[in-house]
């Protein structure tokens, strides 16, 4: 090899990467002040109205999570990795849009046979409301995704985060009610919406030479076609969203919506640090979806194994913080009432390292369309969750329900690790010949 080409193959290599590097630089800004407006939203309630107000937010926000992530069947996410253009983009919209009407439909029903018209009820169906936009949104931004152009999407999760709060705060103050404060997330959603997410997917189809849909019916077998590989994922979602809302269900049956104040003043606290693996995984996901395409086992292996260091870094860096500054930091943000709940604050921390690592393996599997078998990892993590949770939240309190949390994650961790790497060992996920790839047709997706 000579020594101009040895140059050119590293000129290439350093190119190649700087989409990835700018594309997560634009994600943990965006993903990082969405976060931090998740969290000041626990904070401007704990300080403003009280604790069973809190708790019936983070409620809310539990009840609807696993209904809107079984919908979402991570559409986005498919869209994305659609290396090879199987689907249409009016697909995988259509498909969204039905299946969120739904979401807010069985949500609505729900809520009202259990709580009746009451304000938890209406808290619930203004924060599914807020999550079902967020969710078409995200469908839209997957089209910037796809060509790993990020820049407007970090934009527009920081506007949808920072109009919300605004919002809230403006609400809090002037009517110390929870109510209103969901009504803010409903408008910053649909402030994003329509703002950011639209005008930059049509600018995506346009680059594309694809047309923006006219219409959001469905688009016959192709959407059917769709709906079938994306359940399982559907599944995934829906059953690991119940795993992580499960601990404030089980406190707020057996404990009241105080305690789940206090849980949730302490689990949000560990979202900020998440806002880079989010990036991370939202940058990588459609390089390892190439990867997986080319046929490369080797170099996919790699990435996805950096991608697990990095995960295990952060969340053992969460776990040092909680476990050396966890009083002062509790203290320091709410007030000295929270001081107890600083072993709890510890505990998640190390719940969410071991989910980080499990989640850093998902995201291989679904670029290798390794799906089905995901379902069943979250099945037995949901069961482990939910045995623990009830055997420990009577002796233990809240600090047994953060315990049946962690082990589920190592659950969910060993599950992955047992499906993805074996697998991509033998490099027995091949992808589509050349000729397919080419013609232009779309062949049924398999699972």
């Amino acid at each position: 090899m000579t020594l101009s080409s040895i140059s050119a193959s590293r000129v290439r290599v350093v190119q190649s990467g700087r989409p990835i590097a700018r594309n997560f630089a634009s994600m943990f800004i965006g993903n990082g002040l969405y976060s931090l407006s998740q969290i000041g939203f626990i904070v401007l309630l704990a300080r403003t109205t009280n604790s069973t107000q809190l708790g019936m937010f983070a409620f809310a926000l539990a009840f609807t999570a696993p209904v809107i992530l079984f919908a979402t069947m991570q559409l986005p996410v498919l869209l994305a990795t659609d290396a090879q253009r199987r689907f249409r983009f009016v697909t995988y919209l259509s498909l969204g849009v039905l299946l969120y009407l739904a979401a807010i439909l069985f949500i609505g029903g729900l809520s009202a046979r259990l709580q009746g018209f009451s304000i938890p009820m209406v808290v619930v169906l203004l924060i599914g409301l807020s999550k079902a936009i967020d969710a078409t949104s995200q469908i839209l931004y997957a089209t910037r995704q796809r060509q790993e152009r990020m820049v407007g999407v970090g934009v527009g999760r920081a506007l949808n985060g920072l109009s919300s709060l605004a919002g809230a705060v403006i609400a809090a103050l002037v009517t110390h009610s929870v109510v209103w404060v969901s009504v803010a997330t409903a408008c910053g959603s649909a402030l994003a919406l329509a703002l950011v997410a639209v005008p930059l997917s049509r600018r995506a189809l346009r680059a594309e030479k694809s047309v923006w849909p006219g219409q959001l019916g469905p688009a016959g077998p192709e959407t059917a076609r769709l709906a079938r590989l994306a359940f399982p994922l559907g599944c995934v979602s829906g059953i690991l969203a119940m795993n992580g809302a499960l601990p404030t269900l089980v406190i707020q049956d057996r404990l009241g919506y105080a305690s789940v104040g206090a849980f949730a003043a302490v689990a949000y606290l560990i979202l900020a640090p998440t806002t880079l693996t989010s990036a991370l995984s939202t940058a990588a996901a459609p390089r390892l979806a190439k990867l997986h395409i080319a046929d490369r086992p080797g170099v996919f292996r790699l990435a996805m194994f950096m991608l697990l260091a990095v995960f295990t870094g952060i969340g053992l860096a969460i776990t040092a913080v909680a476990w050396l500054a966890g009083p002062a930091l509790l203290h320091l943000i709410y007030h000295a009432g929270y001081g107890h709940m600083s072993s709890v604050f510890v505990v998640l921390a190390l719940g969410l390292t071991i989910n980080l690592m499990g989640s850093a393996l998902g995201c291989g599997m679904t670029a290798a369309r390794v799906l089905r078998v995901q379902v069943l990892i979250a099945g037995a993590t949901l069961a482990v969750t939910s045995v623990l949770s009830l055997l420990l939240v009577g002796p233990l309190g809240i600090i047994g329900v953060a315990w049946a949390t962690v082990g589920g994650y190592v659950v969910l961790f060993f599950g992955a690790w047992i499906a993805i790497v074996p697998e991509r060992g033998r490099g027995q996920h091949s992808p589509l010949p050349a000729t397919e790839a080419s013609s232009g047709r779309r062949p049924d997706a398999q699972a």
